[in-house]
């Protein structure tokens, strides 16, 4: 089964905001980013994370859909608000039945390089 690293993706400007209720599932989230050359926030609660966005200079959001208390489909609705032009990618195992507000969806269970090469697009696609 040979290396499912990438070589490491730029970030443009910024950092990546994780946002999962399942510590296990964000840090190995948070890993596979910091792994790839990504400088990482982790938030466990939309509260959280909208603080973090608000005072960070965050260029992504990747947000589990299931959250306790709020759905990934609200949080990126809150977060449009406070910066419209942050992506905000859905990484779950559950597709909303809207993705308003939602720039993107991928499924947890994408192998790594899947998941890196959909990140360098959506990235790619919002910052050149």
């Amino acid at each position: 089964m040979g290396n499912t690293w990438l070589p490491p993706v730029q970030t443009r400007t910024g950092v990546i905001l994780c946002v999962d209720d399942n510590l296990p599932h964000l840090e190995l989230l948070s890993a596979i980013l910091s792994k790839n050359g990504f400088s990482i926030l982790q938030a466990k609660t939309g509260e959280d994370a909208l603080e973090m966005l608000s005072e960070a200079p965050v260029c992504l959001v990747i947000a589990d859909h299931l959250l306790r208390g709020v759905t990934g489909t609200e949080l990126a609705a809150k977060m449009k608000a406070v910066k419209p032009s942050v992506p905000v990618l859905l990484c779950s195992g559950s597709q909303p039945d809207s993705m308003r507000n939602v720039d993107a969806f991928i499924n947890k269970g994408e192998p790594v390089y899947v998941f890196l090469a959909f990140l360098d697009d959506l990235l790619t696609r919002f910052y050149g």
